[in-house]
């Protein structure tokens, strides 16, 4: 194959991903859940995760440095996910100290837990380098991710490429090409909180935006986009 250099970084666009998740919301599919419960490398061996779980991280991303206007393909190129571990970004509880502190006296390597024995902390030391970072809610459709990974902006943009996942294709129908380039170039939300007109939640993607403000309030009911 023909080599081809380049003088530009990029990132998997887990297209696949994102798809998978907005079925999973819309009621399509009810096979696996977009919450998945992440393991750290010192859980059960050959289950540790390397990163985190892309669509919980963009769909909870919140309002912080105007991120909300970003869609998934904006986010990844100016942001990316960052493990949270117990010596990275993180302050240990008085129960990590006690671990710690027992495991030192033992002799035996300590295996802290998210949550139990450590809480992320923007204001750590531990950061190697002073930038900008987002943390999840501390809510429980995050399944307790916010003390494993956040998001941190890149020091340059990277350029999203396309892994396995779908793209617009003569083959597809126009509402499928609708609802691909829906899903990954309009920002959306799972969180209930974050919700507004630019920035809807993933199942409500079909609904006109022009009637989404007066369906929240009760009003109206939802219309959905329908095949010309």
């Amino acid at each position: 194959m023909a080599e081809c250099p380049r003088t530009f970084p990029s990132v998997t666009f887990p297209a696949g991903t994102f798809l998978k998740c907005a079925e999973i919301e819309t009621g399509k599919t009810a096979d696996g859940s977009v919450n998945r419960p992440m393991r750290h490398a010192y859980g059960s061996p050959g289950q540790a995760h390397l990163t985190g779980p892309i669509d919980v991280l963009y769909g909870y991303r919140g309002r912080a440095y105007n991120v909300d206007l970003h869609s998934p393909f904006e986010m990844m190129r100016f942001w990316k996910p960052v493990k949270i571990t117990a010596w990275c970004g993180s302050r240990l509880t008085s129960a990590g100290v006690k671990y710690r502190d027992k495991c030192r006296v033992e002799g035996e390597p300590p295996r802290f837990r998210a949550g139990e024995h450590y809480v992320a902390d923007l204001k750590a030391r531990s950061w190697a380098t002073d930038t900008d970072r987002i943390l999840l809610p501390d809510l429980p459709a995050t399944g307790g991710n916010r003390n494993r990974w956040c998001w941190e902006r890149r020091g340059r943009p990277y350029v999203p490429c396309w892994d396995y996942g779908k793209v617009p294709n003569k083959k597809y129908s126009t509402e499928e090409h609708s609802r691909m380039l829906c899903v990954y170039m309009r920002p959306w939300c799972l969180n209930i909180d974050d919700v507004a007109t630019h920035n809807p939640l993933l199942s409500k993607l079909a609904i006109i935006m022009t009637m989404a403000p007066r369906w929240h309030q009760g009003t109206i009911a939802p219309r959905v986009l329908k095949k010309n």
